[in-house]
């Protein structure tokens, strides 16, 4: 597989669509499908819940702008890493504070 050559804009504006809009812009495209293996195989991509989870699968097919690529197991262990990552950073922040505390 080659490395991600998709600008860095065009991912960020695939990714996210406003949530005030009911229709998306006219600049928001979905990723192709080949750019979505890539990010996959970079581990850049972002999980598609339902798609592995619901028994007939996501019902925005290729407008879907989260990974069909993801394993269930794949999905489950990024789901717990995430978990210990905000763990960590909540430690982080109050053992922080208690040291703000006592000055």
């Amino acid at each position: 597989m080659s490395a991600i050559s998709l600008p860095t804009s065009y991912c960020r504006e695939a990714m996210s669509v406003s949530a005030s809009s009911a229709s998306p812009s006219p600049e928001w495209l979905p990723l192709p499908r080949l750019a979505k293996e890539e990010m996959h195989v970079a581990g850049l991509c972002v999980p598609c819940l339902f798609h592995r989870s619901k028994a007939d699968g996501c019902r925005k097919g290729d407008a879907c702008s989260h990974c069909h690529f993801c394993s269930r197991s794949e999905v489950s262990h990024r789901r717990k890493a995430l978990h210990l990552q905000m763990k960590r950073k909540e430690a982080a922040q109050m053992h922080q504070e208690k040291q703000f505390f006592w000055l």
